[in-house]
């Protein structure tokens, strides 16, 4: 059944089952012309908004529906907690062609349920519209302690950059869905096309680093709450465009050393097999939602303490210097300083549609 068939009511309705129920702090839900929720005393509001859409950031040829209503809501809570807020409720718009499948809109929920549910975060509202490509819209709101937020602009000369996890596996695993669009790749595809052969085992954990990204809410709000951050934002269009745009926010600039950066051996065996170069794509590749903030010298042990106790890597990768002229942002690799801009991540307007490595 296609959803121009069912009806925009219906289509509602069904979404609506299939996503957790509201919390006692929603007073009014879905179905209204507002949602109105309770905030907890003592807390400020964070609010923000992000999008995926059909040929800009993805392709049905390598999606599945299931797998999209994961990953929109991921990467929309992941600003929450670049902020080291906790997400408390999310609005879902969704742009639908008539002839999408009402398997397609019921399995995106699936999708999203079950990344909501992990994280206790409830859906108090929305929108359908008919749209020539499929499109979704999420809007976030959390909260944290008044004084609590982390910012971008608060970075001063001498502080470490440190980020978490390992860089340039959602960009791998990218590159390796575009070179088998409409293929079967350990995921379940729009249209079930015959497999391939078989990936391996790290090529698998690759592109699951891209369809299914970790938002960092637990290291988010440790960072603000034991005060360790200047300034903090997450990794989505590259490390060298997300950091010049915390460098311009705090007025700076910053070196980063290659050789400091976190890479994971399946990107490292991809990259031979691949012939890529790995630094590259940490550098330039996006897409990995995991947090990089700036942190004093005097609170390293600190820092390291923490992150040794949530159980993830967390490294310095470089560091924070007073903004001079030419390039804000620079890389030493091999002994050499070079300007980041060769090194430049995704930015709208100015890359092409869903880019290549």
């Amino acid at each position: 059944m296609h959803v121009a068939q069912l009806g925009e009511r219906q289509l509602i309705d069904r979404m609506v089952r299939r996503l957790p129920p509201a919390s006692s702090d929603v007073m009014i839900g879905p179905g209204d012309d507002c949602a109105m929720v309770r905030p907890a005393r003592g807390r400020a509001l964070l609010v923000t908004t992000d999008q995926l859409i059909e040929g800009i950031h993805f392709q049905w040829s390598w999606s599945d529906a299931t797998q999209l209503g994961y990953r929109a809501g991921a990467v929309t809570l992941s600003d929450i907690a670049a902020m080291g807020g906790v997400p408390r409720y999310v609005l879902l718009s969704l742009g639908i062609p008539p002839r999408t499948t009402v398997d397609i809109v019921s399995r995106f929920c699936r999708g999203l349920r079950a990344l909501l549910s992990r994280h206790r975060v409830h859906l108090i509202g929305g929108d359908t519209a008919a749209a020539p490509q499929f499109h979704a819209v999420m809007t976030a709101i959390g909260d944290i302690e008044p004084n609590g937020a982390v910012s971008r602009s608060g970075a001063r000369p001498g502080d470490l950059i440190m980020v978490t996890g390992t860089l340039g596996d959602a960009a791998a695993g990218l590159h390796l869905l575009q070179t088998t669009a409409g293929r079967r790749v350990g995921v379940r595809t729009r249209t079930r096309r015959a497999s391939p052969k078989a990936r391996s085992v790290g090529e698998q954990r690759l592109i699951r680093r891209q369809l299914y990204p970790t938002p960092r809410l637990h290291a988010g709000r440790a960072v603000a709450r034991h005060r360790l951050a200047t300034a903090m934002l997450d990794l989505s269009d590259g490390l060298t465009i997300d950091l010049d745009r915390l460098c311009r926010a705090s007025g700076v600039g910053a070196t980063v050393i290659s050789e400091q950066l976190p890479l994971s051996p399946e990107l490292m065996a991809y990259g031979r097999r691949a012939r890529l170069d790995p630094i590259q794509i940490a550098l330039a590749g996006g897409e990995d939602y995991e947090l990089l903030f700036t942190v004093r010298p005097a609170r390293a042990d600190r820092c390291a303490q923490v992150f040794r106790r949530l159980r993830l890597n967390c490294c310095c990768i470089g560091r924070i210097e007073r903004r001079a002229a030419g390039p804000r942002v620079t890389v030493m690799r091999g002994g050499r300083r070079r300007a980041a801009g060769r090194f430049r991540g995704y930015e709208h307007f100015r890359a092409p549609m869903m880019p290549r490595i």
